[in-house]
């Protein structure tokens, strides 16, 4: 199928590597996905592409997006007031000037040479630009280092999902760390007082069930559970690798992202480390698989459930592919506005000029003095080969740890302001996570059998 070709030179595991790539896809899927009720074809292409959801990514998604929304429009004011004569004159307000100069580009023709070998990027017929548009067309408002919606009903919502993540996280760090201080000081902890743990233990002790049919029972439960658990553990620290990958390459908030990892990974170590000291203080069997169906729940609190879906108004798909969306709008967008505005301009019709190569790259507009238009610099966009190179020299051939995909992105917020991606707290997470992983590989082994043999004295 042709969108299985696609898939596979746009993307891998690790996410996008040429972002230029997503953007007809999207555009397609516009065109075609979206009309067709409960079509998911595009699905795998963004789940291959976008981490999984939760709160904190999605919080970071759009507080990236609101910075391109900033920048993109006060450009595009600038450009308003530049050429007002083509707006309305000096009589309309920015304001109006800025609509007249959206709607015009709502109704630019695209230019693109087409060509069959190379169907792939071959940029949509439609009318309208929409990596400038999406951003352009709304307004946010600054307090301080914070952007939020201008829009009144927007700007409820970031509330309610600021809130709401700064209360998940809170839960997150504090009840498991609440959960084990209060275990650890009470009397079946047998890990306080090594000594007398040692003195008591014997093999007959250490093989011992219970004393009662109900402690034997119990004793079967909580080793069958807290295996389960810490696989459980294992299973999301092993998709969270995964994820660290993807939200390293694409644009996200770089408060969001970390404050994730840390609500995630401090979660996943308490859980682990709890759920022994939980289980030795319970009589019944009920009452440890009520204690593994909370320490669960809590685990999974920030993700796009139920819960958070409802909140969000989103869903794990709908999530995956607003990242994808937005990683091909961006990687089409200019980074300056005026690259994409023709300097010439006797009429509003002739004002925007977006055109493509055959390869699906954005050109500039025609500038004095120059004969042929240079490609226009994206606001994401794969860095050199000769740069990639030298970025890549000494890394050691053959690393098992190392991501699948080793191509940097050059990421621009604004013309002011560039990084490279994967930046070094991508990288970090990336490794903490692979640490966390392979002590929780070993823990899996150690505490099951560890606490049946402390567990309740029977002699």
């Amino acid at each position: 199928m042709k969108l299985a070709e696609s898939l596979g030179k746009t993307c891998n595991v690790t996410g996008v590597d040429d972002p230029k790539l997503l953007y007809p896809l999207v555009m397609a899927e516009l065109r075609q996905g979206l009309k067709a009720k409960g079509s998911n074809q595009y699905q795998t292409l963004w789940s291959a592409v976008s981490p999984t959801g939760n709160i904190y990514r999605y919080n970071g998604l759009l507080a990236e997006r609101r910075k391109h929304c900033e920048d993109l429009r006060l450009q595009a004011m600038e450009i308003a007031d530049t050429y007002a004569h083509l707006l309305g004159g000096a009589s309309n307000t920015p304001q109006e000037r800025l609509s007249v100069l959206l709607k015009a580009l709502g109704e630019v023709q695209l230019s693109a040479p087409s060509t069959k070998q190379n169907e792939l990027v071959e940029a949509p017929p439609d009318p309208g630009f929409p990596p400038l548009q999406e951003y352009i067309g709304e307004e946010v408002i600054r307090f301080g280092p914070i952007l939020q919606p201008a829009d009144a009903q927007a700007r409820s919502h970031h509330h309610n999902a600021t809130c709401m993540a700064f209360i998940v996280f809170l839960i997150q760090v504090l009840a498991p760390c609440l959960v084990f201080t209060n275990r650890w000081h009470m009397k079946t902890n047998y890990l306080r007082d090594p000594h007398a743990l040692w003195a008591r233990l014997s093999f007959a002790e250490a093989m011992c069930l219970g004393r009662t049919p109900q402690e034997q029972m119990t004793t079967v439960m909580g080793v069958c559970l807290i295996t389960v658990i810490i696989f459980v553990v294992r299973l999301y620290v092993a998709e969270e690798i995964e994820n660290a990958v993807k939200s390293s390459r694409l644009p996200t908030d770089q408060f969001w992202m970390p404050m994730g990892m840390i609500a995630n990974m401090w979660c996943c170590v308490l859980t682990v480390l709890a759920v022994p000291l939980l289980f030795w203080s319970e009589e019944t069997p009920t009452n440890i698989v009520l204690d593994s169906m909370t320490l669960l729940f809590i685990f999974k609190l920030d993700d796009l459930s139920e819960l958070l879906g409802g909140l969000l108004r989103m869903t794990e798909s709908e999530f995956q592919r607003a990242v994808s969306w937005n990683a091909a709008l961006i990687g089409q967008c200019p980074v300056r506005v005026s690259d994409v505005i023709n300097p010439n301009a006797k009429s509003l019709n002739d004002l925007w000029c977006i055109k493509f190569d055959s390869m699906g790259h954005l050109l500039m507009a025609a500038q004095p003095g120059r004969e042929t238009p240079g490609l226009c610099e994206t606001r994401l966009s794969p860095i050199s080969a000769s740069e990639n190179c030298q970025l890549l020299r000494g890394q050691p051939v053959g690393d098992a740890d190392a991501p699948v995909s080793s191509a940097r992105l050059r990421y621009h917020q604004s013309p002011q302001h560039s990084t490279e991606l994967p930046t070094f707290i991508g990288n970090t997470m990336y490794a903490a996570w692979i640490c966390l992983s392979r002590v929780l590989s070993v823990l899996q082994f150690v505490v099951p059998p560890l606490w049946f043999v402390v567990s309740k004295p029977c002699y």
